[in-house]
């Protein structure tokens, strides 16, 4: 069984950037301290990485960057890397034992928010900053949009402007 990727808020604290991001982690030292923060989850580095060997998406961008590592340094190349490498993201569905976590997960969440309709956000917080640089999605109300949202997410990893910022810090591309 793989390792947990799946957190509740006051599962995390701020000890736990690593394995979260320093936004959810913070998230999760507030609701430790019972200050007002709306019931949430996160979701680890380690549910990307699964999601991307799952999928063979991680391979594929390896490939891909392997191949055109010297033109990556071109704004055409980057455009162009952005838009292949993103579709090669985009175009995976989310595995089917993640989806099925997932799945409880945001039921269980429902459960614990007031309402007929639950609203979410579905952001970035990874483990290295990258402030600025990928997609943040507000009011997500469907569990298939959220499914969506969260490899757009993970997608936005590989914008123009994620992969310059990349590059010139001398960040790994893969």
């Amino acid at each position: 069984m793989a390792a947990k990727w799946l957190y509740w808020f006051d599962e995390l604290n701020s000890g736990h950037n690593d394995l979260v991001g320093k936004k959810c982690a913070n998230l999760g030292e507030l609701t430790r301290l019972r200050l007002r923060v709306p019931p949430g989850f996160a979701i680890s580095v380690e549910g990307y990485e699964r999601f991307m060997e799952e999928t063979g998406a991680g391979e594929a961008i390896r490939a891909y960057v392997r191949e055109n590592r010297e033109r990556l340094h071109e704004v055409k190349a980057q455009v162009e890397a952005s838009r292949h490498i993103r579709g090669l993201i985009e175009s995976r569905e989310m595995p089917t034992g993640m989806r099925e976590e997932l799945h409880h997960t945001y039921e269980e969440l429902k459960n614990r928010c007031p309402g007929d309709e639950l609203s979410v956000a579905v952001r970035s917080s990874g483990a290295v900053s990258m402030p600025g640089q990928m997609e943040s999605y507000l009011n997500v109300r469907r569990e298939a949009v959220l499914l969506q949202r969260i490899i757009e997410v993970w997608g936005s990893a590989f914008t123009t402007r994620a992969i310059a910022f990349r590059l010139e810090r001398g960040m790994e591309m893969e």
